[in-house]
């Protein structure tokens, strides 16, 4: 899926909320859990570390190796990042497909908005300084925020070679 066409077809969702609606938690137990397609879209190494800074869960299935695991606030809906029948190490990996505990509209179209939103903020502030790896910004928050991802990195850097 072209992610600019993804991003131009839900600006017109109007979806505010005080509190994040979904968070990361790969603590989650889905394993009688029924999933359905919801997407596939392409995303590279540097942009799912910057949004998540966090190693996926590494799964022994047959179809799904790496994964990230989101619940709504209200802990009713799932939806997982995943690979799907991928033979990449996971800094290779760039197509990943979006699966979900339901299929209500308003709520997909939530998540993917959430998601998007945190995929245009990577492309504004964050794409060119972390993708030519110097990690700078004049911008004096978006540095400190670069920073850290630069540490996050380095402090991952062993595993993340091994994935």
């Amino acid at each position: 899926m072209d992610l600019e066409k993804l991003i131009k077809g839900l600006q017109g969702v109007d979806l505010v909320d005080e509190e994040p609606f979904f968070m990361l938690d790969n603590d989650i137990k889905r394993d009688n859990l029924e999933l359905y397609f919801i997407t596939d879209i392409c995303l590279n190494f540097y942009e799912l570390w910057t949004i998540f800074r966090e190693i996926p869960n590494i799964n022994n299935g047959k179809k799904i190796k790496y994964s990230w695991n989101f619940i709504s606030k209200d802990e009713k809906y799932i939806f997982v990042l995943c690979d799907w029948n991928n033979n990449k190490k996971l800094l290779q990996t760039r197509n990943w497909r979006i699966l979900s505990n339901i299929v209500d509209e308003v709520i997909v179209s939530r998540f993917l908005k959430t998601l998007c939103d945190a995929l245009e903020c990577y492309i504004k502030y964050y794409k060119s300084s972390i993708e030519s790896r110097d990690f700078n910004s004049d911008n004096k928050e978006v540095n400190r925020c670069l920073q850290e991802i630069k540490r996050s990195l380095i402090e991952n850097r062993e595993i993340l070679k091994t994935l």
